[in-house]
């Protein structure tokens, strides 16, 4: 990301987390704060990436077990599906919700 940024503070930001010395407040501002890419897309404006870049550094979603809570008895052409809505605080306060789940 840093190659495509315009702007020479964020520039230096990406680098610092590419780095070794930033490799444990990359795993805070990110992994701990569970942040999407387009949230980080947010942080650093100044990122132009061109949209075949953006698609690889953007990760596949992860399978999802759900519950299938009916009865072909008791509704034989239907399909009930059990759903915990996911929801909580990373370690900065910030309030997350699951994709699926909040969706549904």
């Amino acid at each position: 990301m840093s190659h495509f940024a315009t702007a020479e503070h964020e520039k230096e930001r990406l680098q610092y987390f590419a780095s070794p010395e930033g490799r444990d407040d990359l795993y805070q501002y990110n992994q701990k704060e569970s942040r999407t890419v387009l949230e980080v897309l947010e942080d650093f404006p100044s990122v132009h990436m061109p949209f075949e870049w953006l698609v690889q550094l953007t990760p596949p979603l992860k399978k999802r077990a759900f519950s299938i809570s009916s009865s072909p008895l008791v509704h034989p052409n239907q399909i009930h599906l059990t759903v915990s809505i996911v929801s909580w605080l990373t370690p900065f306060k910030r309030t997350r919700q699951g994709l699926c789940s909040t969706w549904l």
